[in-house]
């Protein structure tokens, strides 16, 4: 049974008014301070929360491996069950929309992507807890946040989340180097949900050339996105 892991911050923890356990101290010497993990067994996601308004917030989880960020609009508090739905939906929505678009996997086998996803038995763990590495990429997202939102941008549609993320996920990383987070998220996914529909041999190049295709067709036009009032996509 596949663990995956939610990793709450304090202030997610406070503005949803749920208190969780603290994880389980195993490296840090610090309560609350434990390096997550993602390997065959377990899948960690950093979770926090930005604030858009007095009411409106963005709720970012982080996957561990990957670095890969999925965005979650949200203009009340919501039970862990609905937030926790909503990221797996992400993930799953994610993997499967980027496995197809870069031709990695045939259009005619998108079923077998949610189904494969959709086949694990999820053993689900949610804790207070912040890693301190993860917190770090999750600040610097917020800082590019800051950037790229406009003042008078209310509410979120769905098109201006998926830039937020297409922005933060294919950004490089100023700390620690560059992570590829894209084509981490995608090979290990493909690799844990749809190993029938791809061969690891040549996987990596593959991947590595359409996400250079890709972002050589952004470069050579980028179209200006303009944020459409209207189309609340806020839960």
């Amino acid at each position: 049974m596949p663990r995956v892991v939610f990793s709450m911050s304090r202030a997610l923890l406070t503005w949803l008014d749920i208190k969780l356990p603290w994880m389980p101290q195993e490296n840090s010497k610090r309560r609350g301070m434990e390096t997550l993990t993602s390997d065959e067994s377990v899948v960690s996601w950093q979770c926090d929360i930005y604030p858009l308004s007095k009411r409106d917030v963005l709720i970012i989880a982080m996957e561990a491996h990957s670095r890969y960020s999925v965005l979650i609009p949200f203009t009340n508090p919501v039970p862990m069950d609905t937030l926790l739905s909503e990221i797996l939906a992400c993930w799953e929505g994610h993997f499967a929309a980027m496995a197809v678009n870069l031709d990695i996997v045939e259009e005619e086998l998108a079923v077998a992507l949610f189904m494969g996803f959709r086949s694990q038995d999820f053993h689900l763990e949610c804790y207070q807890n912040s890693d301190r590495s993860l917190q770090g990429y999750i600040r610097e997202n917020f800082y590019q946040i800051d950037n790229l939102l406009e003042d008078n941008v209310e509410p979120m549609t769905s098109d201006y989340i998926h830039y937020l993320e297409e922005e933060l996920n294919s950004s490089p990383r100023h700390l620690l180097g560059r992570v590829q987070s894209e084509h981490r998220f995608l090979k290990s996914n493909l690799l844990r949900f749809a190993a029938e529909c791809v061969s690891e041999e040549g996987l990596d190049d593959a991947i590595a050339q359409q996400l250079l295709k890709l972002n050589q067709l952004s470069s050579v036009s980028e179209p200006e996105i303009v944020p459409v009032r209207g189309n609340k996509t806020l839960h």
